[in-house]
């Protein structure tokens, strides 16, 4: 088994190219296949645009790594439906899990602070609770998924407006 990515002369050395990615693909994700594909596919050009390896070698090499991706097709789309149908089953857990959070002491001491904040800059814990509790609620509000959130601007924020 391979724990790193074959570098183009290796790949040319192996007697049994297919036989070693075969290996990888019992010990990974489908997923985790292609991106390694991928990465070794960046890697053979970068070498190619280096001079450290051969128009031939890069050649042979790109086409088996294209081979290999091709191959995968298959199970990246059935590991992509297997994610959905796991979100679909998990929905039910996370609105209990949503729903929970409301009554949470998390929760409960955050609108507690917001509701007796008498303008006075706020200690440390405080402020970090406050701020995780607006962000855990404006996540809850708009459905959206945490790196949507994390990518959110400033500008974004003070422009959006509230729909019921």
């Amino acid at each position: 088994m391979i724990g790193h990515l074959p570098t183009s002369e290796e790949i040319l050395k192996m007697g049994d190219a297919d036989g070693v990615m075969s290996t990888f693909q019992e010990t990974h994700s489908a997923i985790t296949v292609k991106i390694t594909c991928v990465s070794l596919k960046h890697y053979l050009l970068f070498m190619k645009e280096k001079k450290t390896i051969t128009d031939e070698a890069y050649k042979i090499t790109a086409d088996t790594v294209n081979r290999w991706m091709f191959s995968l097709r298959k199970a990246v789309a059935q590991q992509r439906i297997t994610v959905l149908e796991n979100n679909a089953t998990n929905m039910e857990k996370n609105r209990a899990a949503i729903a929970s959070y409301k009554d949470s002491d998390f929760a409960q001491r955050a609108t507690q602070y917001l509701t007796t904040y008498q303008g006075s800059a706020p200690d440390r814990d405080s402020f970090s609770l406050v701020r995780d509790h607006l962000l855990i609620t404006i996540l809850i509000k708009n459905g959206q998924r945490s790196g949507v959130a994390c990518k959110m601007t400033l500008k974004e924020f003070k422009s959006m407006t509230r729909l019921e």
